[in-house]
């Protein structure tokens, strides 16, 4: 296995994990929010564990779009690059 192949495997493992990690913090926080405010459904937990499944899909989509971008093309492609606009010539 190549060195590149295997540190893409490692950073495509550990994105699970870390939005494992930002879910189970926000889920924490809101467990402890409802038991100091006693209220009487879990609120707060719910609240906050949708807020960080939308922070860490954030997160995965801007970390995964950063090694895309770093990854040279295959086979002597162009690189992904915004093609120039265009001028109509009369």
């Amino acid at each position: 296995m190549s060195e590149d192949r295997a540190s893409d495997y490692a950073r495509y493992g550990s994105a699970g994990i870390q939005m494992v990690l930002i879910i189970g913090l926000f889920v924490f926080i809101g467990t402890r929010l409802d038991r100091k405010f006693a209220t009487e459904k879990p609120w707060w937990t719910l609240g906050l564990s949708i807020f960080g499944v939308i922070v860490a899909l954030i997160y995965m989509v801007r970390s995964f779009d950063k090694i895309t971008r770093k990854r040279p093309p295959k086979n002597g492609a162009a690189p992904n690059r915004p093609t120039p606009p265009t001028t109509k010539k009369e």
